[in-house]
């Protein structure tokens, strides 16, 4: 799960803050309707990709735990292992 998130994470950020920037503009306009449209755009992703996906998201994928789908040739043991090493090789690419 979080290798998944590491990978795609930006990914959405960045798509949700241009769309955003995107359907901020649409308040700054002289046609009531679009303020309006443009204001209930602007916040409903800005809660989407902010909140949605970087909190709730990942809390509830940890609550599910084990009902979390995961490929049935994985083992726990190979699961974990598998995580540990991609996260030590990203923290050392990192560093």
């Amino acid at each position: 799960m979080a290798i998944g998130l590491h990978r795609t994470g930006t990914v959405i950020m960045t798509a949700g803050f241009i769309m955003v920037i995107a359907f901020g503009g649409l308040v700054f306009s002289t046609v009531s309707a679009l303020q309006q449209i443009g204001f209930l755009l602007f916040v409903g992703v800005a809660i989407d990709s902010f909140i949605n996906c970087v909190i709730v998201m990942p809390a509830i994928l940890i609550i599910c735990g084990e009902c979390n789908y995961w490929p049935r040739s994985y083992e726990k043991e190979n699961k974990t292992q598998l995580l540990t090493e991609k996260l030590t090789t990203q923290h050392d690419n990192i560093i």
